[in-house]
């Protein structure tokens, strides 16, 4: 005679357990309150004390479409900062989308790739003094490509000798330099010869 064995599943058929529909509400609540991959979606629901598997069940039945989730991600990061194409994709994967949720948030999110190097040049130019060299350097370190980073080096509104004067200025807080080592250090950093003797004539030294 055989008897019929009791499932594992918590849910019979397709009737979800008790736990399912409670992580599912929790995981609907999360969704009508901001912008979450599915990774990090699961992850918020295991903290709350949810299974791993309620939490799966909840977040591939929650009716989310993460491709959505990640452009609207992608739009609040542009809100409050600037990005390459390629510092964007690497910031919503920090978040848990795939690199094909990323890839269509960056690709659809409607930013302009050079005003987003010349902001991100703005802004390392507050911070800090470079050269023209530099300051492209920097933003292909970001992600910017070369055209991109050329352009905002070129539409920054910096004055690369006055930056030569408070590189110049910098390096004198910090060390001892005669003129013509201070010329030849600036020189080094990549700014031109003008800009270098610029700097140093106005500088303290």
């Amino acid at each position: 005679m055989q008897f019929m064995s009791h499932t594992q599943n918590p849910a019979i058929g397709n009737t979800p357990a008790s736990s399912q529909k409670d992580a599912l509400d929790s995981a609907r609540s999360w969704l009508n309150a901001t912008t979450i991959s599915r990774f990090e979606l699961i992850k918020q629901l295991e903290d709350e004390g949810y299974s791993h598997d309620d939490a799966v069940y909840a977040a591939d039945n929650c009716n989310a479409d993460w491709n959505i989730q990640a452009l609207t991600s992608a739009k609040d990061y542009l809100e409050t900062s600037t990005f390459s194409y390629v510092g964007l994709k690497s910031q919503l994967g920090h978040e848990g989308y795939t690199s094909d949720q990323a890839a269509y948030a960056a690709n659809n999110c409607g930013a302009d790739w050079y005003e987003q190097a010349v902001k991100s040049a703005e802004d390392f130019l507050d911070s800090s003094s470079f050269s023209r060299r530099e300051l492209t350097e920097q933003l292909e370190f970001e992600g910017f490509t070369h055209d991109q980073a050329v352009y905002a080096a070129d539409n920054c509104g910096a004055d690369w000798y006055e930056q030569a004067v408070k590189s110049a200025e910098d390096y004198l807080d910090s060390s001892s330099f005669s003129r013509r080592e201070l010329t030849e250090q600036l020189e080094f950093e990549g700014f031109t010869h003008d800009q270098a003797v610029y700097g140093v004539k106005k500088s303290r030294s």
